[in-house]
């Protein structure tokens, strides 16, 4: 998520108008297909999967109607966020059985 989310800030400086959402949906599509390598060892990715997959299509979507649209910025930041709970918890859930495999 980090080199997706560094890809995605070095476009948006570069990039405009639909240019800049064909480019967003190539690195979400990347991003999903790394995953998907991924979850097939580990559920964790899984969820990703899904998240990335749906965020290149809908940059392709947003590449029709223009990117500069404040619900497109919107509904972005807060798939965003839910990345960041996710991937946040995953990682308590972890800490968790961790402590719990020492303790017992």
């Amino acid at each position: 998520m980090g080199v997706n989310w560094a890809f995605t800030l070095q476009l948006w400086m570069i990039a405009q108008g639909p240019a800049l959402a064909f480019s967003f949906a190539a690195v979400d599509g990347a991003t999903a297909l790394a995953m998907y390598r991924m979850a097939e060892r580990r559920w964790f990715p899984a969820p990703l999967v899904f998240v990335h997959g749906f965020l290149a299509v809908y940059h392709l979507y947003t590449a029709f109607i223009g990117p500069d649209k404040y619900w497109v910025v919107v509904a972005l930041n807060r798939v965003f966020d839910v990345e960041i709970i996710y991937v946040a918890g995953c990682g308590l859930y972890r800490i968790a059985v961790l402590n719990r495999r020492r303790a017992g």
